[in-house]
């Protein structure tokens, strides 16, 4: 190891929090969204003894990523990459998070990906409510089953829909969506508050007053770097649907103007994980008796957080079903 001693990785843990961070606009990448995206991966330990020391410091500061120490995990911590597109989202991805392949990611940990929304007005934010509320599910089918009802990172998409359903009118619609986000319709006195409680949930429209991001927080943790890109460009296509299509277009059908838009290797990537947590929901009779305390299920679910970025879910799958 390089010995970076302490003090070092202190600042690289929390400089980057404190002013804003750049954005790097890539060369466009056939079939994936333009937007910038953010990605929040959350790890409940790590060592720095682990790392690779220069390496992870060195693409940190090149990019303007950051960790920080976060109260979901009180003894671990959150890296933090900064907006990107394009080819330098994809670049990002590989040179920071790369390095944090021995960090450990257990059920307490989550990834949280914010997706640019500056061009949505109050307006625009009914047509992504209702795209969310219709793609909820098969999001949340994706994503570890101890997701749906977690306090962080929840199914609220019913909630959303409850407000928009009220009233089309613009200003009746904003007042809807602001009490429902805060008990109140005046939104000075939250908007402009980071740790807003408001904030948790599987989609968290604090997120666009504070910042004009929306946030996904509803994916289990990960370090894949795989699990980080596919995810990303999928909810990341779900604003740009949001944004190019009408109110009945997506009342109609929102998901399959998702799935329209993914690659076939994002199409692959997304079933086969559905595949694999349909197992983890609706397990075999025979193998659960073998499993009364759910101690596989559990060492699968732990097993998925730590699988480095070329692993193939189909091939975690069909070793679990040979034990």
């Amino acid at each position: 190891m390089c010995g970076l001693d302490n003090e070092m990785w202190a600042d690289a843990l929390t400089s980057g929090g404190s002013g804003a961070q750049p954005k790097f606009v890539g060369k466009r990448v056939a079939g994936a969204s333009r937007r910038l995206i953010g990605v929040e991966l959350e790890f409940s330990r790590f060592d720095v003894d682990d790392l690779r020391e220069r390496e992870a410091l060195r693409h940190m500061t090149r990019w303007g990523a950051f960790g920080c120490y976060d109260g979901c995990v009180p003894r671990g911590m959150e890296l933090v990459t900064s907006p990107a597109s394009g080819t330098a989202f994809f670049e990002q991805a590989i040179e920071v998070i790369g390095p944090f392949q021995m960090a450990i990611v257990d059920d307490a940990c989550g990834m949280h990906v914010h997706v640019d929304a500056r061009d949505f007005s109050w307006y625009d934010v009914r047509r992504m409510i209702i795209a969310y509320s219709r793609c909820e599910s098969w999001l949340y089918s994706m994503c570890s089953p101890n997701r749906e009802n977690n306090h962080f990172g929840g199914m609220n998409g019913g909630r959303w829909m409850s407000a928009v359903a009220k009233s089309r009118d613009p200003e009746e619609s904003k007042r809807n969506i602001a009490y429902k986000l805060y008990g109140t319709a005046d939104t000075r006195s939250r908007r402009n508050h980071k740790y807003e409680q408001a904030r948790y949930g599987g989609f968290n429209l604090h997120s666009w007053l504070y910042r004009k991001t929306f946030e996904f927080r509803m994916h289990h943790g990960t370090k894949s770097i795989a699990d980080v890109t596919n995810w990303a460009q999928i909810v990341a296509k779900m604003v740009d649907v949001a944004m190019e299509s009408t109110e009945a277009e997506l009342l109609q059908g929102a998901l399959a103007l998702l799935r329209g838009r993914l690659t076939p290797s994002e199409l692959e990537w997304s079933s086969d994980r559905r595949k694999f947590f349909r197992q983890l929901r609706h397990p075999d009779p025979a193998r659960a008796a073998l499993d009364p305390d759910g101690a596989l299920e559990q060492y699968r679910i732990a097993r998925l957080a730590s699988w480095p970025a070329h692993t193939s879910w189909v091939t975690l799958l069909t070793e679990d079903n040979n034990q």
